[in-house]
């Protein structure tokens, strides 16, 4: 691979930018009421800079004036049990992720208008830019045969990326057939690409995959650790050369400051309801993959502890 890309160390993980500025405080999320009072003013003011920065302030001081922390950890009573889940499972049965069906058509559906009208909003366009820039450099620089996209939902990304590398296979799969069903119909034309359903770790047992990427993104902040975890060492049983994730990272709602990455285990924490926030380069370093590239990314999200954690990890031999 290319020398811009090389294993990354504890204190480049401590140079990177989470929003440490950030505090508890000056968070939003629509679990909390004080966060539905303003959020709608947040979204129909995010173009405008100096009604946005009154709106904020705004909820800032309802928040401090109203929530604590301990009261925040009774409010996330749910996402505290999933916390602590051992489900690793990938099927209609896991207690993660979207509501099978009607939640998988809802995302697609909001994905496809995007899409459609060039107009996705929020954290989209700056993301989709950035994996298709880095999915891009992997692509070219290795040779890449394959590229595996776990929870592929509506594949814009995947779409682009075919139509420029035609000699690489895209796969993305679903735990249901209505999402592949849709995307295999909509995009019939493109013969390297490919959207299948069913049980995750089964589909990786009985494949192997050399100069191959495994890629998830906004998915396993839906899902639990154990699966995290088991999913790498499965990626990795099934030789693919690289981990490429983009996850959704900020404040968390346990401790009130930003998570911190590092290579060392340490527990999963709360960002959101039902979301979750996981030490991918130790997991990744668990399972075989040396970390070669990290950033956090700020996006056009509203939100202003919204990052994305981009990260690459790379099979070691």
């Amino acid at each position: 691979m290319a020398q811009k890309f090389s294993s990354l160390s504890e204190s480049d993980l401590a140079k990177i930018q989470y929003g440490n500025d950030l505090r508890f405080w000056q968070t939003y999320s629509l679990d909390h009421p004080t966060d539905r009072l303003t959020y709608g003013f947040r979204k129909w003011f995010v173009r405008n800079d100096t009604r946005l920065r009154i709106v904020r302030w705004l909820s800032w001081i309802l928040r401090r004036a109203w929530i604590t922390l301990p009261e925040l950890a009774e409010k996330h009573k749910h996402s505290l049990e999933l916390l602590k889940s051992t489900d690793s499972t990938y099927s209609v049965d896991s207690k993660f992720g979207d509501t099978p069906y009607t939640g998988e058509i809802q995302s697609w559906s909001g994905y496809r208008s995007g899409a459609l009208s060039g107009s996705f909003g929020g954290e989209s366009p700056v993301l989709y830019e950035h994996t298709i820039a880095k999915a891009s450099e992997l692509i070219l620089e290795n040779k890449i045969t394959t590229f595996f996209n776990l929870g592929i939902c509506y594949p814009y990304v995947d779409s682009q990326l075919a139509k420029k590398f035609s000699d690489t296979k895209f796969i993305g799969i679903e735990r249901t057939e209505i999402l592949p069903i849709l995307n295999n119909h909509f995009f019939a034309d493109q013969k390297n690409m490919v959207s299948i359903c069913g049980d995750l770790f089964d589909y990786l047992k009985s494949n192997s995959f050399t100069n191959s990427v495994f890629f998830h993104s906004r998915t396993m902040t839906l899902l639990s650790k154990s699966f995290v975890e088991r999913t790498y060492k499965h990626a990795a049983q099934a030789g693919f050369s690289f981990i490429f994730g983009n996850e959704q990272i900020g404040v968390s709602r346990e401790s009130g400051l930003p998570y911190v990455f590092s290579f060392s285990d340490k527990p999963s924490e709360i960002y959101r309801k039902t979301m979750f926030m996981h030490n991918y380069p130790a997991i990744l370093k668990e399972a075989g993959y040396e970390t070669i590239y990290v950033e956090a990314i700020q996006t056009g999200h509203p939100d202003p502890d919204y990052r994305i954690l981009s990260f690459i990890g790379r099979l070691k031999n």
